[in-house]
């Protein structure tokens, strides 16, 4: 009967599992940066896509529809006092709306109301998606309501004010400058400072109006949908003010954000 010699089975030392955990520990952590960095990355693509998509699409189609204040109407020399003028500031220029529609500017909580006859010879549509039918009337206004830029349009009259479309998702400010010009250039002023300019008189008793409002300045912070893993900038200037959680304080950190500022000129509003 032959004897065998057995030897006995080891396990691992406790260095040796030492070092399995604290390399298995290693790989877990090189495994989750990429993950994070990955993630951060895709995050930061999104809601840069998310920004652009709203100034390709939503600013532009505010423009467009900004440029149309006043037309149809026979005056051109447009001011908070002219009937039916291209930019509503008082019951002057849109009798029966009320107060809380009115153009207001100074603040990043702004509102934008406008008013045009069309006249193109064609239907073409408001804000809101509904057809204006050739030589009908429609009274736009543009305001931000639970981060969003909508508009409340309103045809032949000012019943229809009350619901309101998205333009554009994400928006944290919305401000709007009025654009004044008179013999010596154009100035850009919040709503109030343009109310309260008067009618001057020169040296031989002539009347000098007030500057005429040929231009709207629009200012926008646009936010993307997605939160990122890291701080943010949360500082910046929109129309010649700071912009913060101090003046804005919807504001959330650790997302994406952008200003857009653009000036549309009224086609039918001029000084001469």
């Amino acid at each position: 009967m032959k004897n065998f010699n057995m030897q006995a089975e080891q396990g691992f030392t406790l260095i040796e599992l030492m070092i399995s955990i604290t390399l298995g520990l290693l790989v877990v952590a090189i495994a989750s940066q990429i993950y994070l960095t990955s993630y951060s990355t895709n995050a930061v693509q999104k809601s840069s896509s998310d920004i652009t998509a709203s100034s390709v699409f939503g600013i532009q189609q505010v423009e467009s529809h900004i440029r149309l204040a006043n037309m149809g109407n026979a005056e051109t020399h447009i001011n908070d006092k002219t009937a039916r003028g291209g930019i509503i500031l008082s019951k002057a220029n849109a009798k029966g709306i009320s107060s809380d529609y009115f153009t207001k500017g100074g603040s990043f909580d702004d509102r934008l109301t406008i008013q045009f006859r069309n006249v193109t010879g064609k239907s073409i549509f408001d804000c809101e998606g509904q057809a204006i039918a050739n030589g009908d009337r429609v009274i736009e206004s543009y305001f931000l309501d639970n981060g969003n830029l909508e508009c409340d349009a309103s045809q032949n009259g000012v019943a229809g004010l009350g619901s309101s479309q998205t333009i554009i998702y994400g928006v944290e400010a919305f401000g709007i400058r009025i654009g004044a010009q008179d013999a010596t250039g154009t100035a850009y002023m919040e709503t109030d400072d343009y109310k309260a300019l008067k009618d001057k008189t020169d040296a031989k008793g002539n009347v000098i109006p007030k500057p005429v409002i040929t231009s709207i300045k629009m200012g926008l912070l646009l936010r993307g949908e997605q939160p990122l893993t890291s701080p943010t900038r949360e500082k910046f200037t929109l129309l010649g003010q700071d912009v913060n959680k101090g003046s804005v304080p919807s504001m959330q950190e650790n997302y994406l954000r952008n200003v857009y500022e653009s000036t549309s000129y009224l086609r039918n509003a001029r000084l001469n």
